[in-house]
């Protein structure tokens, strides 16, 4: 996937089930309540990041901005199936993935009260990052690869020795 490597490992986090929303704390005996505190409604990972009223403002945007339309997921697999190229577009998916980030990100700050981004603007960052990372995708993919050297012994009378070992500095 074309993302930026904390949006891969967010979405990593997702599949595993390991993003702290109130359903998933709750379900670990961590809070006593897995509602979301805005809405009321039970916040887990795909309400959180799909169904929320800040998300459905935030995903009704990027479809009016890049015409990325949300996929019907399936309840269980909807994780699984967003990075699968068989079942949705990488470009497409880029989109999802980053949004699903940002309005991760989002939900954090305004949650602890930090200084947050509007809709607009995280649309913006969202479209920014996704259309950033496929065209450098693109250019990236026709450059020939990188070709390693081969190893080749040392020439006569030179001494070549490969070692892997720490050293501790023991000095008092």
């Amino acid at each position: 996937m074309k993302v930026p490597p904390k949006a891969r490992n967010f979405w990593w986090r997702v599949i595993k089930g390991f993003i702290p929303c109130h359903a998933v704390l709750k379900g670990r005996h961590i809070e006593k309540v897995g509602f979301c505190h805005e809405c009321g409604r039970e916040e887990t990972i795909k309400y959180l990041l799909f169904e929320c009223t800040w998300a459905k403002n935030f995903w009704h945007d990027i479809k009016v901005a890049t015409s990325v339309k949300m996929p019907s997921l399936h309840p269980t697999a909807w994780a699984i199936d967003l990075i699968d190229s068989n079942k949705i577009e990488p470009k497409v998916a880029s989109v999802i993935l980053c949004g699903g980030w940002a309005v991760w990100s989002e939900r954090n700050t305004r949650k602890h009260g930090e200084c947050t981004r509007s809709v607009a603007e995280s649309v913006k960052w969202t479209i920014y990052i996704a259309m950033d990372l496929a065209i450098t995708g693109q250019r990236s993919s026709n450059t020939c690869p990188k070709v390693r050297a081969k190893w080749r012994p040392p020439v006569v009378g030179v001494s070549r020795l490969n070692v892997d070992a720490i050293f501790k500095n023991c000095i008092r």
